[in-house]
């Protein structure tokens, strides 16, 4: 049970800047702790950049499996 709040609490962040601070207006689904971020034709790289560089600073890694 431990790992699922873990992962709340940090998704939760990444949920806030994806949703209320990203102007590029991309859509966070989540389910406990997977989530897949839905962006228009063009900007994925970008936010796949931007969402590496908030996994660095929070001292996380991407399983992209």
């Amino acid at each position: 049970m431990t790992s699922p709040r873990l992962a709340n609490l940090y998704l939760n962040r990444l949920d806030w800047q994806v949703s209320e601070r990203c102007a590029l207006r991309p859509v966070l689904v989540r389910y406990t702790d997977d989530f897949v971020i839905l962006s228009r034709p063009g900007q994925g790289s970008e936010l796949q950049a931007r969402l590496q560089r908030w996994l660095d600073r929070h001292g996380l890694k991407l399983n992209e499996e």
